[in-house]
């Protein structure tokens, strides 16, 4: 068994960027449910716009593939499961060559893999109240809102791993006012 002991520099001197890393745990502990309000939740983001630039200005990658729609111009993150994420890095400013196309910030998600334990888990999320719009003040209002979601994980053999994540989101109300 090898060890490898180093010190992190307090200030890295040649370092043009700013790099914010958010790991699974505390995208759980997050009362967030999608990749881009973890994103607007960071420093030098406003309304998903990173370091002033333009939403479209960022490039959302997912293990390394760019998440671009080409027809539209937007990124195609809506679909991306908090259960899934492993880890959400943002890159403002100073990446780069290799990430062309982008003026405003980098966002790297890294999905969840099997580890060498088998696990298991199951989440369901929805609201409460009268499902029928009203006007009294006092009561509790639905927007139809239900996310369930199952995954599992482990180990094939000692050299393979795998992890599955089924998920379903309803929303009965698209837009609540």
């Amino acid at each position: 068994e090898v060890t490898v002991l180093a010190e992190k520099p307090l200030v890295k001197r040649d370092a043009t960027n700013t790099k914010r890393v958010v790991t699974a745990e505390v995208i759980k502990s997050l009362p967030l449910r999608s990749v881009d309000n973890i994103v607007g939740f960071q420093a030098g983001v406003v309304d998903n716009h990173v370091r002033g630039g333009r939403s479209g200005d960022n490039a959302y990658y997912v293990d390394g593939v760019l998440m671009k729609d080409r027809w539209g111009g937007g990124n195609t993150t809506a679909s991306i499961s908090q259960s899934g994420t492993e880890e959400i890095a943002l890159e403002a400013g100073g990446f780069g060559a290799e990430y062309g196309g982008a003026n405003g910030g980098i966002v790297n998600i890294t999905s969840k893999s099997g580890g060498q334990n088998l696990s298991a888990s199951f989440e369901s999320v929805s609201d409460f109240g009268a499902s029928e719009a009203g006007t009294d003040p006092d009561k509790l209002y639905s927007y139809g809102y239900q996310l369930s979601n199952f995954e599992i994980g482990g180990p094939l053999t000692s050299n393979l791993r795998f992890w599955f994540l089924a998920e379903q989101e309803k929303r009965s109300d698209k837009n609540p006012s």
